[in-house]
């Protein structure tokens, strides 16, 4: 089994936009690893730069996803779709957009997306970010900061079926590439 922790976020082939997990300092980064390479402004409420080429984590309007929002790297300006919280208690880093918690957290060798809407619906899209089938999970407590779940119902949102409930933690198999996005309401 892989060691995880070894894994940073990289700006794939330093393109100054794609995001993805990767090992740490792989021989064939490029930049000498600098864009594995990132700095906080500050520990509580922060911007997240690059140290590759300046630039910042952004949240953007993406309208090939189903919540109309995604990650990327832009121009620092200060705006609240630049600032990051770290989530203590968990391994995750957040922000707030348009009334709804995105959240970023480790979940390799994926990624995980969580996003709280105004009338307290949680949506969450794991995503196997590697060339080969893996197990994606997320711990529950990873989601919100100061908000600690031990079990929740889920609902996968593109295939249906029944709600089953979740404990500790949400996982799927997913195939190379592959997604999957859930529906969790009754968290507790």
């Amino acid at each position: 089994m892989p060691d995880y922790n070894r894994y940073c976020l990289t700006v794939h082939n330093c393109d100054g936009k794609t995001l993805r997990a990767q090992m740490c300092n792989e021989p064939n980064t490029c930049s000498n690893g600098i864009n594995q390479l990132w700095t906080a402004s500050d520990l509580h409420l922060t911007t997240i730069k690059s140290q590759m080429d300046g630039s910042c984590l952004t949240i953007v309007d993406d309208p090939m996803t189903k919540s109309g929002l995604s990650v990327t790297m832009a121009p620092c300006k200060g705006g609240n779709n630049q600032q990051w919280t770290y989530n203590w208690g968990g391994s995750s880093i957040q922000t707030e957009v348009r009334g709804m918690n995105v959240c970023l957290a480790i979940t390799h060798p994926g990624k995980a997306w969580t996003a709280k809407g105004k009338n307290g619906e949680v949506f969450l899209a794991l995503f196997n970010t590697e060339d080969v089938p893996a197990n994606i999970s997320i711990a529950l407590n990873d989601m919100y900061s100061g908000e600690k779940y031990s079990s929740c119902m889920a609902r996968d949102v593109w295939f249906g079926g029944a709600e089953r409930e979740v404990k500790d933690n949400v996982f799927a198999r997913l195939p190379s590439h592959g997604t999957a996005l859930y529906n969790l309401t009754q968290c507790h």
